[in-house]
């Protein structure tokens, strides 16, 4: 799911880990990754806002197979840490604006 983070990304980055997110930091984004039956995912990347891309993949995943793109206990275990966003683009692999695996990492531009 494409998400718009009204938070400043130092506070994010915070909360995340708080909340047991790993960060890893990529060339120009932030990687962060928890193990809870399978994987949580959530790529942030800043630009004049920060922009976020969730995803929950099972254990055993590929592109679209395996991999939730509405993940709505991860939003609601975000929403209540204090991550205020709201969605953009789809909930799905085809209706997502990002598809990071095939077009790199790049959100539109504001």
């Amino acid at each position: 799911m494409d998400l718009l983070i009204k938070n400043d990304i130092d506070s994010v980055n915070t909360i995340l880990q708080k909340i047991g997110f790993h960060k890893i930091e990529r060339d120009g984004w932030l990687e962060f990754r928890r193990e809870k039956n399978g994987r949580d995912h959530i790529y942030l990347f800043k630009r004049n806002s920060v922009y976020a891309e969730v995803h929950h993949d099972r254990k055993i995943h590929f592109l679209m197979f395996g991999v939730d793109y509405k993940p709505l206990k991860l939003l609601k275990e975000l929403r209540e840490a204090g991550i205020v966003f709201e969605q953009l683009g789809g909930s799905s692999w085809f209706t997502r604006r990002n598809r990071a695996l095939l077009k790199g990492f790049k959100p539109w531009e504001d």
